[in-house]
């Protein structure tokens, strides 16, 4: 895609975003200045749990959204530990799921553009170069990572194989958990089932839903926002 064509459509979508939403929240993850978003409680109380201190701690600090997606600034102190430590699960899944795009994309993680791996004991693998040219690594003897048969010769194509290493509502709660930590504090009283259905209770009712769109030239920047839909 020419980037004349990608910013055009880049565009179209944020006008349609703004015909039809507020944008209630918007951080940038680009500046070089660190963001800790905090409700004020007093005592220290958990957003997720609704638990206060010392009933639960706040010793390790919290990414509101996922280091993995190049987060090294936005931060909150409104996550306590244990629910930490129960989100954690869900982003080493949603890492699982966004491997392949993150890699091809050359979204820069905690540990820098992930390797694309059928399974982590596997030497076979897709990675980056420092020039960011793909470079492709077949192992002998080991399960194929990609498919190159006569039509994708023909027609100048690869077939990337995977396998499904994750639970996909464990991938869906990592980034509803990303939408809620950066949240108005005054918007979460509307979210209650989701807040349960987060925390594993089984709940009925409206759940936040999530809508992933994927560009297939990377971004030049990296920013997070809550949109609320427009009473038209």
């Amino acid at each position: 895609m020419q980037s004349t064509e990608f910013k055009d459509r880049f565009n179209k979508m944020l006008l349609n975003l703004e015909a039809a939403y507020n944008i209630i929240k918007c951080y940038h993850l680009n500046e070089d200045k660190q963001i800790m978003l905090s409700d004020g409680d007093k005592p220290q109380k958990c957003r997720f749990c609704e638990k206060e201190f010392p009933d639960v701690t706040f010793k390790k600090i919290s990414h509101a959204i996922s280091h993995m997606v190049g987060n090294r600034v936005l931060k909150s102190d409104y996550e306590c530990d244990t629910c930490n430590q129960i989100f954690s699960t869900y982003e080493t899944e949603y890492s699982s799921y966004m491997n392949l795009y993150h890699t091809m994309f050359m979204v820069h993680g905690k540990g820098g553009i992930p390797k694309y791996k059928l399974s982590h004991k596997e030497n076979s693998k897709i990675e980056i170069e420092n020039d960011n040219t793909i470079k492709i690594n077949i192992q002998e003897g080991e399960e194929p990572l990609i498919v190159w048969e006569e039509i994708n010769k023909a027609n100048n194509t690869i077939e990337i194989k995977g396998k499904r290493t994750y639970t996909p509502q464990n991938v869906l709660k990592a980034l509803v958990k990303m939408a809620l930590t950066i949240m108005p504090k005054n918007e979460l009283q509307h979210l209650s089932n989701t807040k349960n259905w987060l925390m594993g209770h089984s709940c009925k009712g409206y759940i936040l839903p999530v809508c992933l769109r994927f560009y297939r030239s990377p971004l030049p920047f990296t920013s997070v926002m809550i949109l609320k839909k427009k009473i038209i």
